[in-house]
């Protein structure tokens, strides 16, 4: 009987050696290999190897994700060897490895190709959550998706990048079958903008993966918020594209800080790729800021782009439609879609046929603009039958041929420094220039929305030839929307600036801080050509000032043009402060574009101030990088 009982658990001991021994196997094999340092292992636990902690702090890599729900290892955040130990230990140690292999199956299925390590070991077909969530997946190939510019919304100022997983080319006949993946703070719902600014750009909220169907995102960016929508189709093998939706996986409900220059939805895109194609390098570079932009150049740079395709907003399209046809066919299009006029009020008389196509064509795409954020009502679906069935009848619309704007990519990058060489009041000065980020309305506009400007971290350092080196100007903020007015498109022109800046005070210049909004209009006079008028209010600090802060108000207006050698800009800034200290200026600028990335921007200014007035001029050389 002692026998009996002997025997099993001789085995059991016998067996745990012979484990023991071959995870020891394992792990020599895994050091002799250095696996540790391995471009994919290190890609698959987002260490941040040659970024931030290396070259700003001279420190150890560091993982980005702050979740110990991804690591297996206490030290797993920040020893790659740690990790790898505590990885080959917990998935062929013996004791119940299947739920941990099924939770982390890329790096299983890594660990398997470089280790030769016997299929039998583990069988895939028991993670039933895993293969249930694949299976309705269904990835066959990857875009990323670029939703343009959005200046109403503060979070999405530069844009914003997703990635889309697409089914087999058999299946491709709608996106709609696709899912999406979004990277995105956790936002606290009664965060206002400013608290959403302050904690957004100094880390304060959580970041998490989001998986949903990619509808939903058509609905939210390209319908309701009036966003073009870019699809950039990656050249992924479909080796790759397992490896990256596995890692996916292991990222569900995992937690990352969000920042909002830099750790922000574009850089952890980016990080993605790198685990689908390790070794590429196309997370550096980022060390201060992940404009989406300059991400997807990033992308094009490390030779993962074969397509791109553009999905124009309604806005867009009804513009782009609007064109094309006279004043007159427009108000017809309008009245038409505003029921002013019905479909038999011989309205067609004179019209040609393809006339008849256009006009109905401009009042359905309006009528779908107008009732984008309401309900669906009986009456304006009707209407849009009608038109449907009118259209049909006739040519072919124009609007059909959309023209493809310039590649957002193709704009110029999103840093700017300059030298400028200028005269005030009759001395002569040197400025150097620095922006962070990212456009203005005069810059290049190829790539760019036209008539917005979105300065981030701009400094100017000026040297007269009398004085040392002083801070001239720097705008933590600076923000302008100038979106013209149309028959169809009523949009709403704003600003909002902040930071300091030298003002004319008692015959000096004094440093300022201060918070600057306004809004108003602007028209288009022709394509090229526009004008605009804006109320604005300041309230500054100024050392001369009885009252520590006090405020002003004013107006700003001007006009701005493009033509084939660049743009200019005329504008009057008229602002009153509560104790009688006035300022006025009047000032035009013209840049000149050399090149997608260089440029030439001349100034003429004249100011006007309480027992003051001066005049100024400068030329400078700006370079995009």
């Amino acid at each position: 009987m002692r026998r009996l009982l002997f025997a099993p658990l001789l085995f059991l001991s016998v067996f745990s050696a012979l484990s023991h021994a071959s995870v020891d196997q394992l792990l020599q094999a895994a050091l002799d290999q250095q696996l540790a340092h391995h471009p994919e292992w290190l890609a698959m636990l987002h260490y941040n190897h040659d970024q931030k902690n290396e070259r700003i702090f001279g420190g150890e890599p560091q993982s980005f994700i702050d979740d110990a729900n991804f690591f297996l290892s206490d030290l797993g955040s920040s020893s790659p060897h740690d990790e790898l130990i505590a990885t080959i230990n917990t998935f062929f140690d013996g004791r119940d490895s299947t739920s941990r292999q099924c939770r982390f199956i890329a790096r299983y299925r890594w660990l398997k190709s470089k280790l030769n390590i016997n299929q039998s070991t583990f069988d895939p077909a028991k993670c039933s959550e895993y293969i249930e969530w694949r299976q309705s997946i269904n990835a066959n190939s990857v875009t990323m998706i670029f939703p343009a510019a959005y200046l109403n919304s503060p979070s999405s100022m530069f844009g914003h990048t997703l990635l889309r997983f697409d089914p087999p080319d058999e299946q491709q006949d709608s996106k709609w079958l696709s899912w999406a993946l979004n990277f995105g703070a956790e936002v606290d719902a009664d965060d206002t903008s400013i608290f959403y600014a302050y904690k957004g750009i100094l880390g304060g909220y959580p970041g998490f993966f989001v998986m949903m169907p990619y509808f939903k995102k058509i609905q939210e960016y390209n319908r309701l918020e009036n966003r073009d929508i870019w699809e950039y189709k990656l050249n992924l093998t479909p080796e790759e594209v397992d490896r990256l939706v596995d890692h996916v996986w292991a990222l569900n409900e995992i937690q990352f800080d969000y920042f909002f220059f830099d750790e922000n939805c574009s850089f952890r895109l980016l990080e993605l790729l790198n685990v689908a194609r390790p070794g590429t390098a196309v997370t550096q570079g980022f060390e201060l800021t992940a404009i989406p932009v300059d991400t997807i150049r990033a992308v094009r740079r490390g030779g993962f782009l074969s397509d791109v395709v553009f999905r124009p907003a309604h806005a867009t399209v009804l513009q782009a439609t609007a064109q094309q046809l006279n004043k007159r066919q427009q108000e017809l299009a309008r009245q038409l879609a505003t029921h002013e006029i019905t479909l038999d009020d011989g309205w067609d008389a004179s019209y040609t046929k393809q006339e008849q196509s256009d006009i109905l064509d401009l009042s359905y795409n309006y009528l779908r603009y107008l009732k984008v954020n309401q309900a669906r009502d009986s009456d304006s679906a009707k209407l849009s039958y009608q038109f449907l069935r009118k259209i049909s009848e006739l040519p072919k619309p124009n609007s059909s041929n959309i023209v493809t704007p310039d590649r957002p990519e193709d704009g110029h990058k999103s840093r700017m420094t300059s030298i400028r060489r200028g005269e005030r009041d009759s001395r002569h000065y040197w400025q150097w220039d620095l922006r962070v980020s990212y456009h203005d309305i005069l810059d290049n506009e190829i790539g760019y929305l036209r008539g917005a400007q979105i300065n981030l971290g701009s400094m100017q350092i000026r040297k007269y030839q009398d004085e040392g080196v002083k801070l001239q100007r720097l705008d933590l903020i600076d923000i302008l929307s100038l979106p013209p007015k149309t028959r169809f498109l009523n949009p709403l022109s704003w600003q909002v600036r902040t930071g300091w800046e030298r003002t004319r005070s008692e015959g000096k210049d004094i440093l300022t801080p201060f918070l600057q909004g306004g809004m108003g209009v602007t028209y288009p006079f022709s394509t090229d050509f526009f004008g605009y008028a804006l109320l604005k209010a300041r309230l500054e600090h100024n050392s001369d000032f009885s009252t520590f802060i006090d405020a002003g108000v004013g107006s700003n207006f001007g006009i701005y043009s493009f033509d084939k050698l660049g743009s200019n800009e005329l504008n009057v800034e008229l602002l009153e402060f509560s104790n009688n200290h006035y300022r006025y200026k009047a000032s035009w600028s013209r840049n000149f574009v050399m090149s997608t990335d260089h440029s030439l921007r001349f100034g003429l200014s004249r100011e006007w101030h309480p027992g003051d007035r001066f005049n100024e001029f400068q030329f400078g050389y700006r370079y995009f990088f």
